[in-house]
């Protein structure tokens, strides 16, 4: 009987195993790719670690300064793995309950909500709202004839972000901002 329940066990106790193995495997590559990207960030910053340091900043202080950008760096790579397997989670839960196999075309189809969810159209209206709140300004200002350079800066920035961000034309940019000359 024992001999019964471990041949039947075989299977899931290897595949235990292994999932174990590769997990191991991914946190070793997970550590190896964090010091790469600290070592990396430390030497770009040698210079100005070496300029701290000449004036009085204590090791601890260079030590902060290091790790809060080691921080970020592990937060940001948390973050995105926790949704990678979130959406690889879904992936697999549904293949397993559908019998689908799993390709693109399936995960399109299964993620396409929360992709879909995600996706914020940026608009020149938008853009205009987010750039006058960012500068203190009304959306109105964006659109005055004034050149004054409160206005003016705000302005181009936020026609320079439209024609990035948007397919508008330069004359559709200019009529949009109180019919400026799409060479401003």
């Amino acid at each position: 009987m024992d001999e019964l329940i471990a041949v039947s066990l075989a299977q899931q106790r290897f595949n235990m195993l292994l999932l174990g193995l590769f997990a191991v495997l991914a946190l070793i590559l997970a550590a190896v790719g964090i010091y790469g990207a600290m070592a990396y960030a430390v030497n770009q910053r040698t210079h100005e670690i070496g300029i701290r340091t000449a004036l009085g900043a204590q090791r601890r202080d260079v030590l902060r300064l290091v790790m809060k950008d080691g921080t970020k760096i592990a937060l940001f790579g948390i973050a995105s793995g926790i949704v990678g397997a979130l959406a690889l989670t879904r992936l697999m839960a549904y293949a397993s309950l559908t019998g689908a196999t799993v390709s693109l075309a399936t995960a399109q189809q299964v993620l396409r909500n929360i992709i879909a969810s995600q996706e914020k159209r940026v608009t020149i209206d938008l853009i205009q709202k987010r750039v006058s709140e960012h500068f203190n300004l009304r959306e109105q200002d964006l659109k005055v004839r004034s050149n004054t350079r409160a206005i003016a800066f705000p302005r181009q920035v936020a026609m320079y972000i439209v024609k990035q961000l948007t397919t508008a034309s330069l004359p559709e940019i200019g009529r949009q901002f109180g019919g400026k000359h799409h060479a401003t």
